[in-house]
């Protein structure tokens, strides 16, 4: 059992608070449960208590043991001795005021109905997929409804607080944002990394310089995520390692020490095929974050993104064989996961900068876009929860993520209904 419980039960007032006493049979009414703070200081302020016939104004702290006052250190933090009553879940020790007097004790669990704990230890020890798998179904419409709108926006707000840094070092240039953001959702979950670290990298003047020529931009990219060998397989691979030479000592850049993987990766997300068409797509829109600005619907983003790669490209997947003749493009679905990643949360974070609200027309594009394809929403469906929209797999992947995953029962919606 965590703290977090024993705040939900007077929270929400899921207790018995009829005949309430104190450890030492002092009777308790509670006239007002006062405030949850969540931070620092006592739990819950200006709470208003009748204390064996006296009223009392002040605040009440929890603990699971008597004994945690002591091990918080709160005998010596003056923000407690306002405290008029401790609630615990289990009394050991006595607890006292600066003036020796003992601080009223009341134990919780003595007002706790037996089934209210029999769900929270189901929900908390479960191992399955999700901690209330065996319940959801029976969560009802009107509170998913409302609370779908709220996780969509937490999910919005936790993307936007990670464009943040790019805002920071770019001095608010969106141009410069959106490149360091499109070469992050280029390199998918498993070279996220290193292709962000190769655009943080590539100072945005360089890139501005040589990214009308898809073959300088190609050979900045592989370059710099260190793709290229010392022994060139082909005339292109030799030309891409002659410009980055010339490119590398001309403007002092430093490559990765490591380069992205190609494990487990299907042919055409192999970081190659992604690093041309990263490079063609740059190439072909000299100002994209314009491009990005204009467009209305989910088909003008899919023309603004459907690119290609260079010819060589088109019978390789790697530097050194070669493979049957096809064209890749970047896809409809890749460009969907680019919208969902990327796209939306930045134009998301622009105009919250600029003072614009702009969340209904996100909320009708996620809408229109269908739902994403993984393992989680996978097994969403199975438990007869499905996604129908890039919306609804949003509003599901923030609620494994941040609440199932880190077992935040108490924290939501469809765990506070189970509970209760």
């Amino acid at each position: 059992m965590k703290e977090d419980f024993l705040h939900y039960i007077w929270k929400f007032k899921l207790l018995d608070a009829t005949n309430l006493k104190t450890t030492t049979n002092v009777p308790v009414e509670v006239l007002n449960f006062g405030t949850f703070t969540g931070n620092q200081g006592p739990d819950f302020f200006n709470a208003l208590l009748k204390i064996d016939g006296q009223i009392w104004a002040g605040n009440i702290e929890m603990h699971l043991k008597s004994s945690d006052w002591y091990a918080h250190q709160h005998q010596n933090d003056t923000n407690y001795n306002n405290v008029i009553l401790h609630v615990v879940w289990e009394h050991d020790v006595d607890v006292f005021y600066p003036d020796n007097k003992p601080i009223p004790v009341l134990v919780l669990q003595q007002y706790v109905a037996p089934q209210l704990l029999e769900k929270y230890n189901t929900i908390k020890q479960s191992v399955s997929f999700i901690p209330c798998q065996n319940q959801i179904h029976t969560v009802p419409n009107h509170i998913w409804t409302f609370y779908k709108e709220r996780l969509f926006f937490e999910r919005l707000e936790d993307k936007a607080t990670g464009l943040q840094h790019y805002i920071t070092i770019s001095q608010s240039n969106w141009e410069h944002v959106l490149f360091i953001a499109l070469c992050k959702g280029f390199g998918l979950n498993t070279n996220k990394d290193a292709f962000e670290q190769m655009a943080l990298r590539i100072p945005f003047s360089v890139f501005l310089k040589v990214r009308q020529n898809s073959l300088e931009l190609e050979a900045l990219f592989f370059g710099m995520l260190n793709l290229l060998t010392e022994n060139p397989a082909s005339a292109y691979e030799a030309e891409l390692v002659k410009t980055f030479t010339y490119l590398k000592h001309k403007y002092k850049l430093t490559p990765l020490s490591f380069a992205p993987s190609f494990y487990k990766h299907r042919p055409d997300n192999f970081p190659t095929i992604r690093i041309s068409q990263l490079a063609h797509l740059f190439a072909q829109h000299q100002h994209l974050f314009d491009a990005v600005l204009s467009a209305q619907s989910a088909a003008d983003y899919e023309q603004v993104f459907i690119t290609k790669t260079s010819p060589f490209w088109e019978t390789h997947y790697t530097f050194q064989s070669e493979s049957k003749h096809k064209i890749k493009p970047t896809t409809k679905p890749f460009v969907q996961l680019l919208l969902i990643n990327i796209i939306i949360p930045l134009l998301y974070s622009y105009n919250k900068n600029i003072n614009k609200d702009n969340i209904e027309d996100l909320m009708h594009l996620m809408n229109f876009l269908p739902p994403e394809n993984n393992n989680t929403i996978k097994n969403f469906n199975i438990l007869h929860i499905k996604a129908q929209s890039a919306f609804d797999s949003q509003v599901l992947l923030q609620l494994k993520n941040k609440y199932c995953d880190a077992f935040q029962c108490l924290h939501c919606a469809v765990g506070k209904f189970l509970i209760s």
